[in-house]
Order: structure tokens, then sequence, then C-alpha cells
């Protein structure tokens, strides 16, 4: 039935450690105080919900013996219905005890079980912090390591391709004065040599230097020279750009010279053109200026003959000024086309 308890082993739970301990009933040997009783008012007790009154009495009630009572007034014995009904409760009582004994244990139990478990779960929340401290250490010091590896790899490239190989000998060196200190000790006739050779050009810079401006100045005052010249300079050169491997980029750079002396020329044969149509649209700004002073100048003031010779000396002054502007143009229009074409002959003769 729902709510039957055995006696002999209580419904199982998940977290039930096990069987209720061997339980027997004790025996009755308590004695009965009536006067107690007797002045006890149960009904107060269950109005007030009483229960420290009914800690104080479960005991007393549940072990005392009720078969040798008799009636304080007709000293008979208890009714033995009634006496099975006590015996019953007193029975019923002591498996309640022990039901509460038992589930105050499994309570403890669960307590203590529950505390270990918060401090396993603090323990390993603390682990678990730690692990992530030290992981996230160990992906710092793997990034680290990384670069340093990727960092060593370009410099052992690095040295891989720098290493100063001896052009006399199988030998190589780390670096350029571990080179030049094993030519100094097993090549010596090499270095000697060398050395002899840059003090010999040490000497002729500034020989050359004054050959070269000589030929220089030579060019420009005989132009025929450089037409005579060129053919032979052209070949020298070619050969050298050969030799260098430079002849494509040198072909390059004279086709883009020779296209930029084009353009100039171009620009330099437009500019007369330019400048004669520059000068005829001034021309015509200057006449219609000119034709519109006059225009304005037939008008007679109101104030006389005064008035009108002050107009015509302004228009004059103006007709002078404009005149003088145009003169100013025209001259500063040809000084800019004879230094243009001077700088293009300049061109001509360093080519």
């Amino acid at each position: 039935m729902p709510g039957q308890l055995s006696c002999s082993e209580p419904p199982s739970t998940p977290w039930s450690p096990g069987p209720l301990q061997p339980f027997r009933f004790r025996a009755r040997r308590e004695g009965m105080d009536w006067r107690r009783f007797s002045a006890l008012d149960v009904e107060r007790v269950a109005r007030e919900m009483d229960v420290g009154t009914l800690q104080e009495y479960i005991g007393t009630v549940t072990f005392c013996d009720l078969e040798a009572e008799r009636c304080p007034h007709c000293r008979n014995p208890v009714d033995p219905v009634l006496l099975k009904v006590l015996r019953m409760s007193q029975l019923s009582t002591e498996y309640l005890l022990h039901c509460q004994d038992f589930l105050s244990a499994q309570v403890a139990g669960l307590e203590d079980r529950l505390q270990g478990e918060l401090s396993g779960r603090e323990r390993e929340g603390k682990e678990l912090a730690r692990l992530e401290a030290e992981l996230q250490a160990a992906r710092q010091e793997g990034r680290r390591r990384k670069k340093m590896i990727a960092t060593q790899q370009l410099l052992l490239q690095a040295g891989a391709n720098n290493y100063h190989k001896c052009q006399f000998c199988d030998k190589s060196f780390v670096n350029y004065s571990f080179l030049q200190g094993h030519l100094q000790r097993r090549h010596p006739e090499i270095t000697d040599a060398v050395k002899h050779k840059k003090k010999s050009l040490q000497k002729k810079p500034e020989d050359m230097g004054n050959l070269r401006q000589k030929l220089l100045e030579s060019l420009r005052k005989n132009p025929d020279l450089v037409r005579e010249f060129r053919p032979i300079l052209e070949e020298t050169l070619e050969e050298k750009l050969e030799s260098m491997g430079l002849r494509k980029t040198f072909k390059t750079l004279s086709s883009t010279v020779a296209s930029q002396r084009q353009q100039k020329a171009k620009k330099l044969q437009e500019m007369p053109s330019l400048r004669e149509k520059l000068t005829r649209e001034n021309e015509k700004q200057i006449d219609k200026r000119l034709q519109d002073l006059q225009r304005s100048g037939v008008v007679v003031s109101n104030l006389g003959t005064l008035r009108d010779t002050e107009e015509e000396e302004k228009r004059e002054a103006r007709e002078r000024e404009l005149r003088e502007k145009v003169a100013r143009q025209k001259s500063e229009w040809k000084k800019k086309m004879k230094e243009m074409q001077n700088i293009h002959l300049l061109e001509k003769g360093e080519v």
C-alpha cells in the first residue's frame, strides 16, 4: 500500500548508503507518572504545536509498561483492547524514532558528502585555473620560441648567403676581415699587387679628371669633333655595356632620351606660332580696349571743356600704359624664346 513502511528494510533511494540497520523493539520497563500526566493539557499541546513537550514525553510514553498498572479508583487492570492500542502506538512510535535516527544519520552523511563534493569542486576549480594559466604561459612560450626559430632560420639563411669565399683557393670565411687576414697570410703576393694597383689608381683620378674636363671643353668648342668621334664613342660604349650586361637597359634609356628630345624640339618648333598667336590675341584685346576708350571719349560731359580735357588726358595715359605693357610682354617672350633656344643648343652639344 502507498505510505506503508516495512520493518525490515525501508525503500532505497539513489543517494541512500544502504538498508536500515538491524532493528529490534526494546523492552518496556519505564514507570508512568500519573500525576504529571494528569496535569498535562493535551489540547493545548495540539493547539500550540508544542514540539518541546512532545520531545519531553515521547520517551516515557513509548517505553512505559502499562500491563502492571491498576486503576487507582477500582484497582482493576487496564482494558486489554485499550492496552493493545497503546501497545501498537508504542511500537509505531519506537519504529518512527528509529527511522528518525536513521534519516538524521543519512542527512549528516549527505551533508558531509556534499561538503566534500564542494571542497573537491573548489579544488578542481583552482586546479583548472592553474592549468589554464600554465596553458596560456605555454602558448606564449610557444609563440616566442616560434618567432625565435623563424629569426634564427632567417639569420642562418642570410649567413649562408653572406659567406666570403677566397678567389684563389677553396676556403670560405664568415666576414670580410677574416678573408683579408687569410689573403695576407696565404696569398701575400696578390695583396701586394692589389695595394700597388690601388696606389696607382689613387694617383690617377686627378689626371683623369683634368683630361676629361679638357676633352669636354674641346668638344664644346668644336662640334665637328663630336660628329667625327661619335661612331667610335658609341661603339666603345656598346662594347662596355655588352660586357657589363647593360646593353638592353642602355637602349631603353636611349629611346627614352630620344623621345624626350623630340618632344622638346616639337615644343621649340611650336613656340614661334604660339608666341605669334598670343601676340595677336593681346593686340586684339588692346585694340578692343582702345576702341572702348575712344567710344567713351566721344561723349561730351556737362562740365564743359575742362572736364573733356581731363577725360582725354586719362584716355591717353591708359593707351600709353597699354602700349608699354604690350612692349614688355613682347620683350619677355623674345627673351624666353632665346633662353629655350640656347638650352636646346647646349643639350644638342652635350649629346
